[in-house]
């Protein structure tokens, strides 16, 4: 969608074409007829967009230019302009972020979190971020196998951009209501190796959560639950991360790294800004760890096999004695699957002003996801016998749909909708119901009676005894 407006002459008939030289993207409807412009006037292509189709390889967070030129009825030119997009992965990627109050991480469900400013991946999320500042230049998931395959959405060999093995699953969304949830926020995703060249086959769900309380308001968790997709396979998986932590006290993004090997923790600190991050297990020990100096100007890259030979290498690297701009490579012991079982693996990124701070905030966070109080993620819910909510109908819907729910009993009901990020768009229903049959319409509006953007929405139908949840998808 262009938004034009000429300053200070008429135009005659406005044509817009858009190109492309990228052959990761395909111009579909290049030509748009903007009509006759008035000085000073604003016009929008909004009911005639030109449409784009990109790569379903193409790698997340990667910029595509374009080059939109205008000309009048008689094709006599008018102007030019040069932009980038930055490219998501496909239909089913997404990428949200949240904020606690203490700190905002980015998520997707492609195997990265961050996605931040200066990221390997920039999505125009959160990173990790403390007082507006992300520390988190990277942070991704690597799966590697006996045969040495590899699959991760962690830097590739140029250092410029991810793997990009990782393909979203149909259907995959990143939110998670807080009374379904470990975490007092949380989002969750879940992805397949499917884009990897040599696939070693994995399903993956990965969650982040944070809560409001104490300390912990200072930690990230981290949780990925990898399984196979062929119920027949048996793979011996070993599971890591890459990780890269960034300071800018003076603009270089120099820091020093260390290692606590009993409490399982990689930690950056720069005195100059006085933070200190770090990234632990939480779920078991650090069996590999190697880190890698990154130049002045850019990122080290990192090759499959390299990912693969500190994975399996089962050492510990000795510690660098200087400041430098680091990134490092971490995992647990190798684990043997098959059938439907699955290998675990948390992690908590976590900051604090000092060294013995961060340890505590360390030792809090382990104490947390480690307590016999902490739920299941995987466990099924308990449906409600006595209520059920239906999909909604149509669905894709434009301009209105119908959400259709019943009662046993007379009771109190409330019926809202959310967007994936959990917040509160439009409370539909709120009072007392009879027993029976009932449907309650919504035309894509929030509370103000503002059309909202398109996309994917949540309808939560809560009871005195218990809530359902179902997702529906708006198209403007």
């Amino acid at each position: 969608i262009t938004e034009i407006r000429i300053r200070n002459h008429d135009v005659v008939g406005l044509w817009g074409v858009l190109r492309s030289e990228d052959s990761s993207v395909t111009v579909l409807t290049d030509s748009v007829y903007f009509g006759n412009l008035s000085a000073g006037v604003l016009v929008t292509n909004h009911s005639e967009p030109f449409i784009v189709h990109a790569d379903q390889n193409i790698t997340p967070g990667s910029v595509v230019t374009f080059r939109l030129d205008f000309s009048d009825e008689s094709g006599a030119p008018l102007n030019y302009v040069y932009f980038g997009i930055v490219m998501a992965q496909g239909q089913n990627a997404a990428s949200a972020s949240m904020d606690n109050g203490q700190i905002a991480i980015g998520d997707c469900n492609y195997g990265m979190v961050g996605l931040g400013p200066r990221s390997i991946v920039d999505m125009g999320e959160a990173g990790f971020s403390i007082d507006s500042t992300n520390y988190l230049a990277e942070f991704a998931l690597i799966v590697s196998d006996s045969e040495g395959r590899v699959s991760d959405a962690g830097r590739n060999i140029t250092g410029l951009s991810s793997d990009n093995d990782f393909l979203a699953g149909e259907g995959a969304i990143l939110m998670t209501f807080p009374e379904q949830s470990w975490g007092d926020l949380e989002m969750t995703g879940r992805f397949t190796d499917g884009l990897a060249e040599d696939a070693i086959g994995v399903d993956v769900k990965q969650t982040v959560s944070l809560f409001y309380e104490g300390d912990l308001s200072s930690a990230a968790f981290v949780s990925y639950s990898i399984g196979n997709i062929d119920p027949f396979a048996v793979h011996e998986l070993s599971v890591g991360l890459v990780v890269d932590i960034d300071f800018y006290g003076d603009e270089q993004g120099l820091e020093m790294i260390d290692i606590d090997p009993n409490r399982n923790l990689v930690f950056y600190f720069d005195n100059e800004v006085s933070k200190y991050v770090g990234v632990g297990f939480v779920s078991g020990a650090v069996n590999s760890f190697s880190y890698f100096p990154n130049s002045f100007d850019s990122k080290v890259g990192l090759s499959d096999t390299l990912k693969a030979n500190v994975l399996w290498s089962g050492n510990i690297s000795d510690l660098p004695s200087k400041r430098a701009d680091y990134a490092h490579v971490m995992s647990m012991a190798p684990t043997t699957i098959s059938g439907d079982e699955t290998v675990e693996l948390t992690a908590v990124i976590i900051w604090a002003e000092s060294e013995s701070e961060l340890m505590q905030r360390y030792d809090d966070a382990y104490d947390k996801f480690n307590s016999p109080t902490a739920a299941d993620e995987d466990s099924d819910p308990v449906l409600p016998e006595d209520f059920s909510l239906s999909q909604n109908y149509p669905n894709p819907f434009n301009p209105q749909t119908t959400i259709e729910f019943s009662l046993s009993r007379a009771q109190r009901v409330s019926l809202t909708v959310y967007n994936v990020l959990g917040q509160e768009v439009m409370t539909l229903l709120d009072r007392d119901m009879d027993e029976g049959i009932h449907d309650v319409s919504w035309s894509g509006t929030n509370e103000s009676g503002n059309a909202v953007a398109s996309g994917v929405y949540f309808y939560r139908l809560k009871t005195s005894t218990g809530e359902l949840t179902r997702k529906m998808l708006f198209l403007r």
